[in-house]
């Protein structure tokens, strides 16, 4: 004898992080930086000349902020990101040395991969 069970569940659950737009550098991470990627979930920002410590993206407006996480996957070992700051539309990121937690100077040329999400 066999014992199935037919569970249906259905759940109504608006995904905020499905926001249309796309980010845009404001400020900061160098001189003519680059940013690649059409949405907010993932895209990429190669550091300009000069270097940078950090910058600001805009983003579509949220219903309360955002949450970003990056990563420098050129300095890996040297450098790691944090979020200093956010708005409805916007992310402030910075760089810090992994040695001893200080303001790190990212090298031109360096690829910072991005994800954000609504709140």
């Amino acid at each position: 004898m066999t014992n199935q069970v037919a569970f249906t569940t259905s759940y109504n659950v608006t995904d905020v992080n499905n926001i249309a737009g796309s980010p845009s550098i404001k400020s900061g991470f160098g001189t003519s930086p680059t940013l690649t990627g059409a949405n907010t979930k993932c895209f990429q920002i190669t550091i300009g000349t000069g270097g940078s410590t950090g910058g600001t993206i805009t983003l579509p407006t949220a219903p309360i902020g955002w949450s970003a996480q990056a990563n420098n996957v050129t300095e890996a070992n040297t450098v790691y990101l944090l979020q200093t700051g956010f708005t409805q539309s916007s992310v402030t990121l910075a760089a810090f040395k992994n040695a001893d937690g200080t303001s790190a100077t990212m090298n031109a040329g360096d690829i910072l991969l991005i994800n954000c999400f609504s709140f």
